[in-house]
């Protein structure tokens, strides 16, 4: 998803959703997808991008600031102009996203999965190019890649583990897999 902001586009990544109220006060529950990691603070924007017909939020999203989050057992959000439990039902199920731009500087060698959408699949083997990276998840236990055939668009699902995985050139813009026997790349 992107979002354009001073005439230039910027990557949104989404980092969980809310399909909750908390209160009568105006709070979210966020169900965010690695909360331990989690560097959201007051005083950031995030864009919601609404998740079903019931959310009144615009189809192709909204920017709030943040005004309060609490971590703990849930974590509790209230976002400026939201006021109380009926706004917070009117433009609930959302997608939580924030701006690439403002995730924290990694380490050399180290990148963030959502880097990787896009790249050119390489069959580590042969060394042709077999696809792309179309999307990601997460299954409970690891990242699951999805990655889109050139020849004939099927879709596979492979775990993000160093055995399927052997390299990740971020700089060269591909990554090279090696494919469970049972997925035919065109090569063999």
């Amino acid at each position: 998803m992107n979002k354009e902001r001073s005439g230039k586009m910027e990557k949104q990544i989404e980092i969980g959703v809310s399909e909750k109220p908390h209160g009568i006060k105006g709070g979210f529950i966020f169900k965010l997808y690695h909360p331990e990691d989690s560097f959201l603070k007051s005083g950031m924007e995030i864009f919601l991008t609404p998740i079903s017909a019931k959310s009144t939020l615009p189809k192709q999203g909204k920017t709030f600031e943040i005004t309060n989050i609490s971590f703990g057992n849930k974590v509790i959000c209230y976002l400026r102009d939201i006021m109380d439990r009926t706004q917070v039902e009117e433009i609930l199920p959302f997608s939580i996203n924030i701006s690439r731009e403002v995730f924290p500087q990694v380490q050399d060698n180290e990148y963030y999965v959502a880097d990787l959408i896009g790249m050119k699949v390489v069959n580590f083997k042969t060394k042709c190019e077999i696809g792309k990276i179309s999307s990601y998840y997460d299954n409970g236990s690891q990242t699951i890649f999805v990655i889109t055939m050139d020849d004939s668009g099927l879709k596979v699902d492979i775990p993000f583990t160093d055995s399927f995985f052997p390299l990740v050139d971020i700089e060269g813009g591909k990554v090279e897999v090696n494919l469970p026997i049972m997925v035919d790349d065109g090569t063999r």
